[in-house]
Order: structure tokens, then sequence, then C-alpha cells
């Protein structure tokens, strides 16, 4: 991936978080990531987890790369609540760049994988 293009940026957490979902047995009919930078087909969220019932729920995709002189502490910026209607947040610490981009094994050791429920993010913020 191009480094400092902003949609590159935004991909960097978006393909490891699919790459992990379909390693895992997560379908793509369960875990949709939207490939557009903003106002894709999911409006202004990043994705949607849909159940079994039918039913979809917003995600939000974070990636960050590894702050300077650190060895695992990732800085996320930009995790809005206001105006967003994400229930599910996915966070994607890049410890150090992979080899590839096409499979879950090529981002194993260099990805971190994190998330938690909106819920709990608005309580983690009072």
């Amino acid at each position: 991936l191009p480094i400092h293009s902003r949609d590159s940026m935004d991909m960097a957490g978006k393909l490891p978080l699919a790459l992990k979902a379909l390693d895992v047995g997560i379908s793509p009919q369960e875990l949709l990531v939207d490939c557009a930078q903003a106002g894709g087909l999911h409006g202004r969220g990043d994705g949607s987890l849909v159940g079994s019932d039918g039913h979809a729920e917003g995600i939000e995709i974070k990636g960050a790369g590894l702050k300077s002189g650190k060895k695992r502490t990732f800085a996320f910026k930009g995790i809005r609540v206001r105006g967003t209607s994400w229930k599910h947040l996915f966070l994607l610490g890049r410890e150090r760049e992979p080899g590839g981009w096409t499979s879950a094994r090529d981002v194993d050791g260099c990805i971190w994988l994190g998330y938690v429920g909106r819920d709990r993010y608005k309580q983690a913020l009072k």
C-alpha cells in the first residue's frame, strides 16, 4: 500500500480485519467492509456486522502505526461518537509493515487486533 495516502491508511486497517475475519471463518456475508473512504455503501460507517437474522449493525475500523520509540503502543485518533451510529469498534495496530497484504498469514505478527463495543467505549470516555 502506498505510504502517506489517506485511502491507503484507511485500507491498512480494513484489509487486515477482513483477512483475519476470513481466516477465523467469518464470511463476507457476516462482516461487510466498505472499501470507500467516506460515504460509501454503508453510509458514514466503515461497514456492518450482519447477524443470522439479517440485522446489520454499523462498525468503525481504526488503524494506527506504532508510536515512535515504543514496542507496543499505538495512537488511535479521530474516534468519533457524536454524529455516528457504529456499534462495534475494531482497532488495528500495525507493529511493522507486513511482507504482503493477501492473506491472514501475511499480517500475522505485524497487526494487533482490538475490539470494543460502543457502550463500553462511551463508558471509558466518562
